[in-house]
């Protein structure tokens, strides 16, 4: 645990020999430099937090090798690369225990897989402020366990899916300033219960609800803004009593 201290050398090859590593905090210092595949010899790590420094070229795919990793944070770094060959090594041994998955700030692109649905336990996924583009994949309803979902800042295009509405865990959604654009129906969130969190801003959508909709979640912060609500003030708001920061603009 060696968080902001401000070390500028290269990631420190030594590490990469303390097989019996349980977590690895390097958060908020300088360290540059590609990471070696040997990181993936650290199989019993279950934690990995190596945000905020300069690390650059592509996270290495040996990080799938590391079967018992739980979480993992890779944020404000200069790594570039396709996020669905990242997505796909984490798939690989670790699916079923990865729970929390931070990868903000970085140049990855491309398109996300559908090999998401794979990680059964994933309680909290970001990946805003990358060039990531594409639709939305179906395949998202099925994380069932995603509390977190950030995929604001990006080039995501085309509507949301509908599957968004089978996330009944899910209390934060961020999808704003990406290009997304079409038609946002009720059933976007029809089990959505424990949702408290809605941003949804800077994108081209329109939102037909019927006229006797009731949410089925008591929202505390909506931001809404560029979408389409009209013609009239949606009624449903009024049902909204712990609404405190409203953006519809």
């Amino acid at each position: 645990y060696l968080p902001g201290n401000a070390f500028e050398s290269n990631f420190p090859n030594w590490l990469y020999s303390f097989s019996h590593l349980e977590s690895l905090n390097l958060v908020g210092n300088l360290l540059q430099g590609v990471i070696s595949n040997a990181i993936g010899n650290l199989t019993t790590l279950f934690s990995l937090d190596l945000s905020f420094n300069r690390h650059e070229w592509r996270i290495p795919r040996s990080l799938g090798n590391l079967c018992k990793l739980k979480q993992i944070a890779l944020s404000r770094n200069n790594f570039d690369g396709e996020v669905a060959q990242v997505i796909r090594s984490f798939s690989r041994c670790m699916s079923n225990g990865l729970e929390w998955v931070e990868l903000e700030w970085n140049y990855l692109l491309g398109h996300l897989p559908d090999e998401r649905g794979q990680f059964k336990i994933l309680a909290y996924f970001s990946i805003h402020g990358n060039f990531i583009s594409g639709p939305i994949p179906m395949s998202i309803g099925r994380l069932s366990s995603l509390i977190t979902i950030d995929l604001s800042n990006n080039q995501l295009n085309g509507p949301p899916p509908q599957s968004l509405g089978q996330l009944v865990k899910l209390e934060r959604l961020y999808i704003s300033y990406n290009l997304l654009k079409g038609v946002v129906y009720d059933i976007h969130f029809a089990n959505l219960t424990r949702l408290y969190i809605l941003d949804a801003s800077g994108n081209s959508l329109t939102f037909k609800a019927s006229d006797s909709w009731i949410p089925p979640f008591q929202i505390e912060v909506l931001r809404l803004s560029s979408w389409q609500l009209g013609p009239q003030f949606p009624l449903w708001l009024q049902s909204q009593g712990k609404l405190h920061e409203l953006d519809i603009a």
